[in-house]
């Protein structure tokens, strides 16, 4: 009969999937083997019997996982047991079908699904036969792809398959003064009516340039905190 600890993932055998939150423990009700307090994602915590629960396989087919000098495989087969109490799965790589042992294999996280107002990076000129150049940052104006998997940016469609390869996401970077956070790049408003700007310095420090609501330049090199202090609230406003 299978042991489990807190935070084991678990299939039960009539609630599906779930994680092992307390045990194991004896039940005056349940008499078939130890219990276990297990959260399940529709049902919520139910007392589970050990017969009935049975370990999740780590790597399901389908799955994408790192392994060995291999930079990247997919699980095609498995699990499948040893007599030695080791697992292995078929996985095909760039070299063909392999066999791997669970144990060497890393699940490859999926991404974050991509949002309307994600800035992503151009990393090749005139990418799928748009006229955009290397190093152009694009605003994501629909991420939900089309029936081909293309997603709109700058007015360009782009396929979502083609991440690392033709376009990468720009992370922002962003400082936090009195707990409001502000995005270095971002446009915003101040009580006045005028525009500020963010962006870092190579020594660390933020500053800001700004312009009249009338589009007239202003002064540069305000500190961040400056601007917040003199201006605030300092409302983003859409690019």
């Amino acid at each position: 009969m299978t042991t489990f600890k807190v935070g084991d993932k678990v299939t039960h055998e009539a609630h599906g999937d779930g994680e092992v939150k307390y045990g194991p423990f004896s039940s005056f009700y349940l008499s078939s083997g130890d219990c276990y307090l297990v959260e399940f994602a529709e049902r919520g915590h139910a007392t589970c019997s050990s017969p009935r629960l049975t370990p999740r396989p780590a790597f399901k087919v389908g799955d994408r996982a790192t392994w060995g000098v291999f930079h990247e495989v997919t699980v095609t087969a498995g699990p499948f047991h040893t007599a030695f109490g080791t697992t292995w799965y078929v996985v095909v790589t760039d070299k063909g079908t392999e066999k791997a042992e669970s144990d060497d294999l890393s699940l490859v996280a999926e991404p974050a699904p991509l949002k309307v107002g994600d800035k992503i990076r151009i990393l090749a000129d005139s990418v799928h036969g748009t006229s955009i150049k290397h190093g152009e940052m694009l605003k994501v104006a629909r991420a939900r792809p089309d029936s081909d998997g293309y997603f709109v940016a700058g007015g360009w469609f782009l396929p979502l398959s083609a991440e690392g390869t033709s376009w990468e996401r720009v992370q922002e970077d962003t400082e936090t003064i009195n707990g409001v956070t502000y995005v270095m790049g971002a446009r915003y408003k101040d009580r006045q009516g005028d525009f500020w700007e963010f962006s870092r310095q190579d020594d660390g420090g933020v500053t800001g340039k700004w312009c009249y609501s009338n589009g007239d330049p202003g002064e540069s090199g305000w500190s961040l905190e400056s601007a917040v202090e003199n201006f605030s609230p300092l409302t983003r406003v859409e690019d």
